[in-house]
């Protein structure tokens, strides 16, 4: 069951003045000068998202957090002592994608490092610890800024394998139950000039906005889970799992712009247009979740693929190399 709550309140307006030259361009379409520059608002209103900037603000939230599912914990692997390794993954949540005329949207990608130790030296074999981070500058399309994230996770084998000579050939991993805290904090700002595609009665337009744009996402998130999976002929194991993410945390944004519509060649200046957004929303508060994977295993290294799905909708591709000491 996905869990809905009322979205914030948020503020956004476009406004188009068209130039002598703008008008011009508009008879030359077959089109009125007020028509033209309805049909430039409305653009320009999607491609900022303007009309809908709560689902947008939304979007970016639930795709940062989901950025940050299975960088920090392994499913695969069966460790005795302890785990080092590397990750990857890249997340988009449906009605976020951003197309090719949009400076932002709902798509976010994290690389964090994580370390992983099995309690079986205090006696506690069934107990796995694990903790990720990550830390780097980011960028999404013509906005950059830094993502920072942590992550800790305690894993407890329900129903453990059963070693053999049968194992060789097929084992079942067992079944584990985990669950966590993650924390991720994105940032980011227009450092330069946004260029922005507006397609107008077939013909590629050039908005080109200077001013203050900020987006700031920070998430914390509660992954509960159970995992199961089967290694086969000890050279690959695959694994699937369900759970559920309890999701806190805000996304806002505040952006005053004040762009030159022009054309293709830069030719032609046909309007000047001002664009201001102000508000935040905070991620889905609770979703359903499942996933599904494959680690190639080449005697202590460790090479994984997952894919993971949620109702949303959400979801994403991971990736990563992990050492099993």
């Amino acid at each position: 069951m996905l869990v809905h709550v009322a979205a914030a309140q948020a503020q956004s307006s476009v406004s188009v003045t068209l130039t002598p030259d703008g008008q011009a361009y508009a008879t030359s379409q077959g089109a009125t000068a007020q028509t033209f520059s309805d049909d430039i608002q409305k653009r320009i209103n999607d491609a900022y998202s303007a009309s809908n900037v709560n689902g947008f603000l939304r979007g970016f939230a639930d795709a940062a957090s989901f950025s940050n599912r299975g960088l920090g914990v392994d499913y695969a692997s069966l460790p005795n002592h302890a785990i080092v390794g590397v990750g990857a993954t890249v997340s988009a949540v449906s009605d976020g994608i951003p197309s090719r005329e949009r400076p932002v949207g709902g798509v976010a990608a994290n690389f964090a490092v994580m370390a992983a130790l099995n309690l079986g030296t205090f006696d506690l074999p069934r107990w796995t610890v694990s903790a990720h981070g990550l830390y780097y500058k980011a960028s999404s399309d013509e906005l950059r800024g830094a993502v920072t994230g942590a992550g800790a996770h305690l894993q407890y084998k329900l129903f453990k394998p059963r070693e053999g000579l049968s194992a060789t050939l097929l084992l079942w991993n067992g079944l584990d139950l985990t669950a966590g805290v993650e924390f991720l904090r994105w940032g980011l700002g227009a450092t330069q000039t946004i260029s922005t595609d507006v397609v107008q009665n077939g013909q590629t337009l050039k908005l080109d906005s200077t001013g203050t744009f900020d987006l700031t996402t920070t998430t914390m998130t509660v992954p509960i889970e159970a995992t199961t999976g089967f290694r086969i002929a000890l050279l690959a194991t695959v694994y699937a799992g369900a759970g559920i993410d309890l999701q806190y945390g805000k996304t806002s944004v505040n952006a005053d712009l004040v762009g030159k519509l022009h054309t293709a060649d830069n030719s032609t200046e046909l309007a000047t247009a001002t664009i201001k957004l102000d508000g935040s929303n905070s991620p889905h508060p609770l979703a359903p979740r499942a996933l599904l994977g494959v680690q190639l295993n080449l005697w202590k290294l460790k090479i994984y693929v997952q894919g993971t799905v949620n109702a949303i909708p959400a979801a994403s591709l991971g990736a990563g190399v992990r050492l099993v000491l």
